[in-house]
């Protein structure tokens, strides 16, 4: 995949956005770049291509909140567990 366009937040006028005016706001988007390695097999984080784990990080200063699973294939077993001890 060249490119991710992930939206990151809403802009609408005024500080509250209220459920019912969601159908007017306008998604943000940053475009990150993507990978053509194929991920699947891949058993540690840090063996994710480079634009991969900066997607996954950016993802997790958005929550706010760590990604500690990422799946990479259809299977149970294709998981790559992050910050535990397996």
């Amino acid at each position: 995949m060249s490119n991710l366009k992930t939206p990151f937040r809403y802009d609408y006028v005024g500080s509250f956005l209220r459920p019912a005016k969601l159908k007017k706001a306008k998604p943000v988007y940053k475009v990150l770049p993507g990978w053509k390695q194929d991920i699947r097999g891949i058993k540690k984080y840090e063996d994710l291509p480079e634009n991969c784990r900066k997607y996954i990080e950016f993802i997790e200063e958005q929550i706010g909140f760590p990604i500690t699973m990422v799946s990479n294939g259809p299977k149970r077993s294709d998981i790559i567990y992050r910050g535990f001890n397996n």
